[in-house]
């Protein structure tokens, strides 16, 4: 196998990340049918050589734990590349979000918290939390919907044009749609949309979309393509509106 080939296929089990002001959660949910522990890790590396050398390193952990009527959900996130001494993306962020279910049975309580920064988005602190109510529109065993929508409130402290510190509060509807689709046994698409505006100020929103197809190697294995996409009317100044990524993982059930 030639050297080139060696490193396409490395490079397609890495992640390719512009920046991603918004956590998606609903692509990180997992559909059960059964209660206990789920969990799920998926680690990528990147090594380039052109002018410089570029490392890169990505990494996350999901941990489930679904009751009867209660579901416990614990995300993390980290993303870091470098090259000829320069950090170029440095990110991360822990995710907690209880799920209660309610009656009628489509319906469901839930309440969120995170904290996370962004290197490349000036983004030194971001911390929120939040509660709203989600609901299933329509379901069967091979696709369903979900609809939900709530209130955040988000504490932010970033860097100015100037590099000064800044700190914000705001307060925030958060909405999104789901769709999951699930054609066999062995592969899923999920595909969520958010929509953020502040309360005060409905002309200043955040909206993102994130599409993963995942396909399921083994017992343990699993090979998936995301692709995400975000807007915010009102970045950090300096900072591109228009944010996208897309990742290549292999990751690891337990």
């Amino acid at each position: 196998m030639s050297l080139k080939v060696c490193l396409s296929i490395f490079v397609l089990i890495t992640t390719f990340n512009l920046s991603a002001q918004i956590t998606n959660v609903e692509s990180q949910r997992r559909k059960t049918d059964t209660t206990g522990w789920y969990g799920e890790s998926n680690i990528g590396f990147k090594l380039l050589k052109e002018v410089n050398r570029v490392f890169g390193l990505n990494a996350d952990v999901r941990i489930q734990y679904k009751q009867t009527k209660n579901l416990y959900l614990l995300l993390g996130d980290y993303h870091w590349s470098q090259s000829g001494g320069n950090v170029f993306v440095h990110n991360a962020y822990i995710h907690f979000r209880y799920n209660r279910s309610m009656k009628p049975k489509w319906l469901k309580w839930e309440f969120f918290t995170q904290a996370q920064f962004n290197k490349m988005t000036k983004v030194n602190l971001r911390l929120l939390n939040g509660s709203g109510f989600r609901f299933k529109a329509s379901g069967g065993k091979k696709a369903v919907l979900y609809v939900g929508t709530g209130y955040m409130y988000e504490w932010t402290k970033e860097l100015d044009v100037e590099k000064l510190t800044v700190n914000k509060s705001e307060h925030r509807m958060s909405s999104y749609i789901s769709t999951s689709i699930f054609p066999n046994d062995v592969v899923s698409i999920i595909s969520t949309s958010y929509y953020q505006p502040r309360i005060d100020r409905w002309s200043d929103y955040r909206f993102s979309s994130i599409n993963e197809l995942k396909v399921k190697l083994s017992r343990m294995f699993t090979l998936g393509t995301v692709f995400n996409i975000s807007y915010d009317k009102s970045p950090v100044l300096g900072i591109p509106r228009l944010n996208y990524s897309i990742e290549n993982k292999l990751g690891i059930v337990f």
